[in-house]
């Protein structure tokens, strides 16, 4: 696995939305929105945050010693960024057990990536998923 990178202008970014949150600084909506393809608000300093959500198909194929998923394939961003975003992505099982997600091919500043969802046993039902993706829109 390569090292992070850090981009000092998206650190400055986000500095910026958490000074905004107590106070310290006023940010200015630029324009938000919803398609087909999830959720975005975009800042007039250049920060845009989408969200996105689905489910994979039954945790159920052995791999090794844990189950996973067929993979969610890869689609396009609700606004596309001008460069790769940091993602964070989440999972939750409807049957109540702990599941992951694996994160594949597909990341760009147009699309969001592949995932799997895996747990340690095998469940019959899929795991619900969150992928937010911060970065910047100019």
């Amino acid at each position: 696995m390569g090292a992070v990178v850090v981009v000092p202008e998206l650190v400055d970014s986000l500095s910026a939305v958490v000074k905004a949150v107590d106070g310290n600084v006023k940010l200015e909506v630029a324009t938000s929105g919803s398609n087909a393809n999830g959720d975005w608000i975009r800042f007039t300093n250049g920060v845009q945050i989408c969200w996105v959500s689905g489910s994979t198909s039954n945790i159920s194929s052995a791999a090794g010693s844990i189950f996973v998923s067929g993979s969610v394939a890869p689609g396009s961003w609700p606004q596309a960024f001008v460069a790769t975003p940091v993602i964070t992505v989440a999972a939750q099982s409807s049957a109540g057990e702990a599941v992951w997600l694996a994160v594949g091919d597909g990341l760009s500043a147009s699309g969001r990536p592949r995932v799997w969802g895996m747990c340690w046993k095998s469940v019959s039902s899929g795991a619900a998923w969150q992928m937010v993706a911060v970065g910047r829109w100019k």
